[in-house]
């Protein structure tokens, strides 16, 4: 028998979720596979989709999804909304290949009329977003913010909504500006990226920076949680002393799993973040610990020079001779070392 292993969102996974599936699907095991994986174009940076760009052994296809025919979009409108025949044609010529354009201009043309139909798209956008509830308003803008589905109960909590607040969430996943993605644990997600940009366009840098604040207290709280997600929003908070123990902590656990890999770029985030003195010395330390059982040894060559010229333990003349070994292997040393694997990894 064939495996068939469709896996959407792939710019959601990690690199080390891609090399578990390489250990899984190697031509010594026998598995017959077809893994079908589903990524946003331009997001696949360190994610499961990259990680298994060069996979050797499997013959790879790349199949890029373009705009849909004024067709196949009628027909799609005809089959989902109460549209007649020549409205879908209509409907989809103004769509310009988008599904999710076309059934914006369908639910307008139900619920307000020709007039806002015939407007421009992101038109339709804001004014759908106006017509939100401040409640349902913040949700929503909550959960565009986190930028991957999360916990209901912690959206529900960052929005300061009560436990009847489900039915909030209920209808904004009725009315298409959410989606539901059931499981142990039921998690809300925007339903499409244009709502999810329309949305965070209409943010203030403040209320961005208060609303990032808002997920990670809620995230703390959370009976599991995410230290990743809660990281990115503590950063965006702006609250980096606590942004720097978190990501310690998940570097340990990350080298815990033995992603060491990971582990080394969490600690390049707290390293970012703002650390001086004994404390950055310390994480380059760890750093270097982590891609040496990584393999990548040249890495931990590059971070003990740096740790030495931070304390000043080497002269500057004795950092650039570490360097240049380094570079003679093919890498990064010295600052731009940090940039480079943030840019690659994240």
């Amino acid at each position: 028998m064939a495996l068939v292993l469709t896996i959407d969102d792939a710019q959601w996974g990690d690199g080390e979720s891609g090399e578990i599936l390489r250990e899984l699907l190697v031509p010594e095991s026998g598995a017959r596979a077809l893994v079908l994986l589903v990524y946003r174009d331009g997001e696949a940076h360190g994610s499961l989709a990259e990680s298994l760009r060069d996979w050797t052994p499997a013959r790879r296809f790349d199949l890029a999804l373009g705009p849909l025919s004024d067709v196949d979009i009628a027909d799609l409108l005809r089959r989902t909304t109460d549209v007649d025949e020549a409205s879908a044609l209509e409907l989809a010529r103004r769509a310009h290949g988008s599904p999710f354009v076309g059934r914006e201009l369908a639910h307008a043309l139900r619920t307000v009329g020709p007039q806002l139909a015939a407007a421009d798209p992101s038109a339709l956008l804001h004014a759908r977003l106006a017509s939100l509830a401040p409640d349902e308003r913040r949700l929503a803008s909550l959960t565009a913010l986190a930028g991957r589905p999360l916990p209901r109960s912690v959206a529900l909590a960052a929005a300061g909504l009560a436990e009847d607040g489900f039915l909030t969430a209920l209808a904004l996943e009725r009315g298409s500006v959410l989606a539901g993605f059931p499981g142990d644990e039921h998690r809300i997600g925007i339903y499409h990226d244009q709502l999810r940009g329309a949305l965070l366009a209409t943010l203030a840098p403040d209320e961005t920076r208060g609303l990032h604040g808002d997920l990670a207290e809620a995230l703390e709280q959370a009976p599991r949680r995410d230290l990743e997600l809660l990281l990115g929003h503590l950063l965006g908070a702006g609250r980096n002393p606590r942004a720097i123990e978190v990501a310690v902590d998940a570097a340990e656990q990350a080298s815990a799993r033995l992603a060491f890999d990971r582990a080394a770029v969490l600690l390049q985030r707290a390293l970012d973040a703002g650390t001086t003195g004994p404390q950055r010395v310390e994480l380059l330390r760890r750093q270097g610990q982590a891609w040496r059982d990584a393999g990548t040894d040249a890495r931990a060559s590059g971070n003990r020079a740096r740790s030495a010229a931070s304390v000043g333990r080497a002269p500057a003349s004795t950092a650039s001779r570490s360097c240049a070994r380094v570079a003679s292997q093919g890498h990064v040393c010295g600052p731009s070392a940090a940039s480079a694997r943030t840019r690659v990894n994240r």
